[in-house]
């Protein structure tokens, strides 16, 4: 287990004695995102400051610079979820894409010399998915649990 999956088991048992009026569905999203996460250490280092510069990539804004790159480069998968390495290990949550050798393009933390994260968990929301909320919510910002909460609505009906 990594450190994202202990961060998120914490967070699940926090969620389970609190009395937080969605609990249950936030409880879901917990042992979903711990289960069918994916861990990632290896970076394309030289394509993602490249793409990056290319981009015009904003620092803060992880989620909008790797939707606007999906345009650019199809082949690339979108992730959400968490990002840490050695020295910050509180994970944060982030967005990043992924190559067809399995490497992460990390066009945000790249930037202005930025400390680079060295470990990745989160789910891969396919890009049909991904402009389907970007387009409904009219925003580019994180959609891990309306991803989730659109997979239970689809797995229900």
């Amino acid at each position: 287990m990594n450190q994202g999956q202990l961060y998120l088991k914490q967070e699940l048992k926090m969620y389970k004695e609190c009395n937080y009026r969605n609990k249950n569905d936030y409880v879901a999203f917990l042992k979903w995102l711990i289960k069918n996460g994916e861990s990632f250490q290896d970076v394309d280092l030289e394509f993602s400051i490249r793409i990056s510069k290319d981009s015009g990539s904003l620092i803060k804004y992880c989620y909008k610079n790797c939707w606007d790159i999906l345009l650019d480069y199809p082949r690339l998968k979108y992730y959400c979820g968490y990002a840490w390495n050695d020295r910050i290990t509180l994970p944060t949550q982030h967005a990043w894409l992924v190559n067809t050798k399995n490497q992460v393009v990390e066009p945000t933390f790249v930037i202005y010399g930025k400390e680079l994260s060295e470990r990745y968990f989160g789910i891969h929301i396919p890009t049909k998915k991904l402009n389907a909320l970007v387009f409904r919510e009219n925003a580019v910002q994180n959609y891990l649990f309306d991803y989730f909460m659109d997979l239970q609505v689809k797995n229900i009906g």
